[in-house]
């Protein structure tokens, strides 16, 4: 809960404090080296964590709770074979899409990670041509982001046919 709830900066921050000013075990700005990575990737994926394996774990029990479920346990399959053959490849088609949507956010909503760590990257090149007035290369990053969303809703599409035999005999 305090992963999707505390605002990306704040846990930045705190990490920067802790990490690189207190324990000097990472150092607080930019690296590119192993080092220099692990907080900045940190900050990025802990919201991500924390909503996917929320989803993951509310749309498995609702599957579990299906009668196709029941059904394959009443045939002889074991608990662990009708989580992994029937009620994980469904849960998993309400969740690609979210997952999907995160990716796209880990490619484009980087401006707050790169800005605390002064990190270089597209996020923070979008808002130094924004602070200076550089339309084009602004107009550009939004078409990289636009592309990136458009790219990954594709993907979930993609992986939607090939989870879901329903929308498979569809297509």
């Amino acid at each position: 809960m305090l992963g999707a709830a505390a605002p990306g900066f704040w846990i930045a921050l705190v990490l920067i404090l802790v990490f690189a000013a207190t324990l000097r075990w990472l150092p607080a700005l930019g690296s590119p080296t192993l080092a220099g990575i692990i907080l900045p990737a940190f900050v990025l994926a802990l919201p991500n964590i924390a909503v996917v394996s929320r989803l993951i774990r509310a749309a498995t029990l609702d599957a579990l709770g299906q009668a196709y479920v029941t059904t394959a346990r009443g045939k002889g399959r074991s608990q662990r074979g009708a989580l992994l053959v029937h009620a994980l490849p469904n849960a998993l088609t309400g969740v690609l899409t979210a997952v999907t949507l995160e990716l796209a956010y880990l490619l484009t909503g980087t401006v707050v990670v790169e800005t605390v760590f002064a990190y270089p990257g597209v996020g923070r090149l979008a808002v130094d041509a924004a602070l200076v007035g550089d339309l084009p290369l602004l107009a550009l990053a939004m078409m990289v982001a636009a592309v990136c969303y458009l790219v990954c809703n594709w993907l979930a599409d993609v992986g939607m046919i090939l989870l879901d035999p329903r929308i498979r005999d569809n297509v």
